[in-house]
């Protein structure tokens, strides 16, 4: 191994992902960590956390290939692997839930001036659940805290499961996803929040959500009624392949992708994927996950990236 491979390596074993500070003090390479927590109905939760790090130059890319290598092959353990099932532990005694670390799942990838390494796992009844709500919170409160701050180059982000919004979440939603950048610490008792199915109709009441609704059939009718033709003005056919695009907002989170897939040929890489929905890499990786289990779609791994494509495309090429 390189000598900047070693340095780099020094890098990456010494950062600390949860509850510290990411830094390299071994080595001037910038990093940055990410961790994510897609929250599930049943209360398990996919925790996905990467580590990215700027590549200046064409040593810099040459070495992390070389750790890229060891890193998706197991040979070098993630501290944040570490962390959690530590965390795990502590908050299992604490809660009285039985909790595991599973489905843990390694990657790398590169690409221009920076490269991430990745690691992927599930955390067992990290959240409690009753009915249709989940409640988060419990896990983090230990008597260690052990995520009392984020560093100044990390960031968490919570995603909700498909249709669910919070209740009293303190953080905020946007675009499916709750975003907090360090450097912030947390209150004792700050990560804490419910997550609820079916929020919008909730939050309304059946009433005035059937009021609504009969509001806007009637709008509808009647701007249908002010705009028909003309007894003696010829309708126009409608053209069958003129077919209007599916609004992406009645649309489940499957059927988006198959949509997107569709309108690529049915065919894309996941990175695009994550560009076009604008979700998160723990998100599209967990529901893509689902979906190729349901045989909805194949995934095939090219290098450091997955091809994504209906079942009936094939890989020949």
């Amino acid at each position: 191994m390189s000598p900047r491979a070693i340095a780099l390596l020094l890098v990456v074993v010494s950062v600390a992902v949860i509850g510290g500070v990411a830094t390299g003090a071994t080595s001037p390479i910038e990093t940055h960590q990410t961790i994510e927590i897609a929250l599930q109905s049943d209360g398990d939760a996919r925790w996905q956390i990467t580590t990215t790090l700027t590549l200046r130059n064409e040593t810099d890319r040459v070495a992390f290939e070389q750790v890229a290598d060891r890193y998706e092959d197991g040979r070098i353990e993630s501290q944040g692997l570490q962390s959690a099932r530590t965390a795990a532990d502590m908050a299992a005694a604490s809660t009285g839930r039985e909790m595991a670390i599973d489905e843990v799942e390694y990657r790398a990838e590169h690409g221009g001036d920076a490269g991430e390494l990745t690691v992927a796992f599930t955390w067992e009844n990290f959240a409690r659940v009753e009915d249709d709500a989940i409640h988060i919170g419990d896990a983090f409160a230990t008597d260690d805290r052990w995520l009392a701050e984020l560093g100044a180059n990390q960031t968490l982000i919570v995603d909700p499961p498909s249709g669910y919004g919070p209740t009293d979440w303190p953080y905020g939603v946007e675009n499916g996803q709750s975003r907090i950048e360090g450097p912030h610490s947390f209150e004792s008792g700050a990560l804490s929040g419910t997550f609820v199915g079916g929020v919008g109709v909730g939050a309304l009441g059946w009433v005035p959500a059937l009021v609504l609704v009969f509001v806007v059939v009637l709008g509808l009718g009647w701007w249908l009624y002010t705009r028909r033709p003309e007894d003696d003005e010829p309708v126009p056919s409608p053209d069958p392949d003129d077919e209007p695009a599916p609004d992406p907002d009645l649309l489940s989170d499957e059927e988006r992708v198959e949509a997107l897939l569709d309108r690529n040929g049915g065919r894309m890489k996941q990175a695009a994927i994550v560009e076009e929905t604008g979700w998160s890499n723990a998100k599209v990786s967990q529901l893509l996950s689902e979906m190729a289990e349901n045989d909805r779609i194949d995934k095939l791994r090219i290098g450091r990236e997955n091809l994504i494509s209906f079942p009936d495309e094939g890989f020949e090429d």
